[in-house]
């Protein structure tokens, strides 16, 4: 779950920096914000996935 955490962090530092240059008015900036967007629609789906089947082994072992 840490890589996954790493890789969340990271893709939303790459989506804030770009989402601040689409803001400046640069268009192609906009573009790669949104993929950036999809990228973190993704990891976030499957930070829940893996936080709610650690939540269900953890109750399973009590």
């Amino acid at each position: 779950m840490d890589d996954l955490l790493i890789e969340i962090h990271n893709a939303f530092a790459e989506f804030t920096m770009e989402a601040k240059d689409y803001i400046k008015g640069n268009k192609s900036a906009g573009r790669r914000s949104r993929k950036f967007g999809q990228k973190l629609r993704e990891l976030l789906k499957q930070w829940r996935k893996a936080t709610i089947t650690e939540k269900q082994h953890v109750q399973g072992a009590r």
